[in-house]
């Protein structure tokens, strides 16, 4: 597994998102890998540093040459993120920085049935609550 920074465009912001995948995924070709600011630090600190020579005599300044060739073009682009998108990672990074137990909380309410599954079940009560009141009416009528 190795971490990936993944790069979004939203709201004219760039969101860098940061995900664990396999290491032989399309998604691991595709995005470069994540390092660290620690690891970054470690190895810019790490590096040997050594003595530049002593500048050569300047020389007067002249014409300037123009460029040949134009700079390198930043070949990862950041991708635009729809709103749903940008929600569901909203919410993934939200659960993720709770403790477990919320975690278990909505796993168990999510097993406990869905959307539709509610309001199924809300329809048959109301419906067993008209028959009631329906049945409730003729009682009154017979007396």
């Amino acid at each position: 597994m190795v971490k990936i920074q993944k790069k979004f465009l939203y709201a004219g912001e760039t969101t860098v998102e940061i995900v664990e995948v396999p290491e032989d995924s399309a998604d691991a070709k595709k995005w470069p890998l994540w390092h660290s600011p620690s690891e970054e630090q470690t190895a810019s600190s790490s590096s040997v540093v050594e003595s530049a020579p002593p500048p050569a005599p300047s020389k007067k300044p002249g014409p300037r040459k123009p460029r040949t060739s134009l700079a390198a073009i930043p070949t990862q682009k950041a991708r635009k993120l729809s709103t749903l998108d940008k929600s569901a990672m909203d919410w993934k990074a939200h659960v993720s920085s709770e403790p477990s137990d919320m975690k278990d909380e909505l796993d168990a309410n999510r097993r406990g049935g869905g959307y539709l599954e509610k309001v199924e079940f809300l329809g048959r009560v109301d419906g067993r609550r008209e028959e009631a009141l329906e049945a409730s009416k003729s009682t009154k009528r017979r007396r």
